[in-house]
């Protein structure tokens, strides 16, 4: 089977690079180069080195870092996919605010890493099943339940109306 998509994925802990890759390996479809990255510029840096599709990015809980990523790659790049902690529904909102093309929570399963692959390589936003419940549990509350980066519901509800992208629940 030939490969449809080139993906990159880069990270600050090498360990989890390598294992990313090797759990993206798994699907003939995916061609997968891995990176160590401390920061956003380097990340670019291997951006325009190797030329992917996708790049997944796992930085932290950085949503400037990831902005920047989104703003420096390569055009040809289709889109930006975030790992995050699974707890925070403002996080994941600013991760998409940012730029990011795909959400996926640490907590996901291994086959949603995957699927962002595809479904940010088609053109679409992904958001993993956790990410994705966090983020509608925020909107459907009265006020905002995050006390980290704190997030209008009503901000959320119009970042939603206003996606033209569809979005994608890992089902």
């Amino acid at each position: 089977m030939a490969t449809d998509v080139n993906a990159l994925v880069v990270s600050d802990d090498a360990l989890m690079s390598s294992a990313l890759a090797r759990l993206l390996i798994e699907d003939a479809a995916i061609a997968v180069s891995a990176a160590r990255a401390r920061g956003s510029a380097e990340v670019v840096r291997a951006c325009h080195h190797v030329g992917p599709d996708v790049v997944i990015v796992d930085l932290g809980d950085d949503a400037s870092a990831t902005g920047e990523v989104a703003a420096g790659i390569p055009s040809a790049v289709r889109g930006v996919i975030s790992l995050v902690r699974h707890d925070d529904p403002g996080l994941i909102a600013q991760m998409f605010a940012a730029g990011a093309c795909g959400v996926v929570s640490k907590d996901a399963e291994p086959g949603e890493l995957v699927r962002a692959v595809r479904e940010v390589s088609a053109g679409h936003l992904f958001a993993s099943r956790t990410a994705m419940r966090l983020v509608l549990d925020e909107l459907a509350s009265p006020r905002p339940t995050s006390a980290r980066h704190p997030v209008a519901a009503a901000e959320l509800r119009a970042r939603a109306l206003a996606q033209n992208d569809r979005i994608v629940d890992a089902r």
